[in-house]
């Protein structure tokens, strides 16, 4: 199937025709059929391109930098770097996610407006969400036309998750933050020599004048130590989410949908 991805206009419309044509809970128990039903191809996706190898070798590369860390100087020079560049990936995908973000914002506004309106006053003005919906949805499967229908899928799972995943993918970020460095805090016991002054006093019968001697102390010193901390491995899954988006096309489907078929005589007995 070459490049279809315009027939997302028929599962939109089919998501659409309940809600504006039914009852308020029709209407919400379609929208919520819809995002999990996303959910499960955006995961099945993930799967069949192997993405997911992707986020758990990111994990792996993660765990290695927190263990280059430890090296002194060089590995928080390492950490820093990696986080950085990490924040800018993870800018760059939320750049690319609003897009289908403002789509979803959209039609989510359209579909759960229905829910609003549904009381008899304002029965009128279902026509007129019904009608934007219809222009949004076409204009966004003109967007999709160019791609194959899985890969149409997969966009238009993204667009109906837009809005979880960017907020995942912030809080991932703000929490990678605020956990990148680890504190640690002992009581270490040092001993400490202390002068110590006596006073004259009579010992055994025997005054003794006043005197000075060294007295060592044990004193407890409370000692805070620094190391990277679980925000370097998280720093690492924030991109990873964030990009999700930019997925390319299946080239090895994309290549198969190009190729002519050649249909081969039958070999002469």
């Amino acid at each position: 199937m070459r490049n279809k991805g315009y027939v997302m206009l028929l599962p939109l419309w089919a998501i659409g025709l309940p809600v504006f044509l039914g009852t308020a809970f029709s209407a919400i128990l379609v929208v919520t059929f819809a995002f999990f039903a996303s959910a499960a191809f955006f995961v099945y996706y993930l799967i069949h391109r192997d993405v997911h190898l992707e986020i758990l070798a990111k994990i792996a590369l993660g765990l290695l930098v927190l263990l280059v860390g430890l090296i002194p100087v060089v590995g928080w020079l390492v950490v820093i770097t990696f986080v950085i560049y990490n924040l800018v990936r993870s800018s760059q995908g939320l750049i690319a996610l609003l897009p289908d973000m403002i789509v979803s914002l959209i039609i989510y506004s359209l579909l759960l407006a229905r829910v609003v309106v549904s009381g008899q006053a304002t029965e009128g003005a279902v026509p007129v969400l019904a009608g934007l919906y219809a222009l949004v949805t076409f204009l966004y499967a003109f967007y999709m036309r160019r791609l194959p229908v899985r890969e149409a899928l997969f966009k238009v799972s993204v667009m109906w998750l837009a809005i979880p995943l960017a907020a995942i993918t912030i809080a991932t970020i703000v929490s990678s933050l605020s956990s990148m460095i680890r504190s640690i805090t002992s009581v270490v016991h040092h001993p400490v020599r202390v002068t110590q002054s006596v006073g004259a006093h009579t010992r055994a019968g025997v005054e003794v004048n006043s005197y000075t001697r060294d007295v060592v102390r044990i004193t407890p010193t409370l000692v805070t130590s620094y190391s990277p901390g679980s925000g370097v491995v998280m720093s690492s899954v924030a991109p990873a989410l964030a990009n999700l988006v930019t997925i390319e096309p299946d080239a090895d489907l994309d290549q198969a949908q190009h190729e002519p078929q050649l249909l081969m005589p039958p070999s002469e007995q």
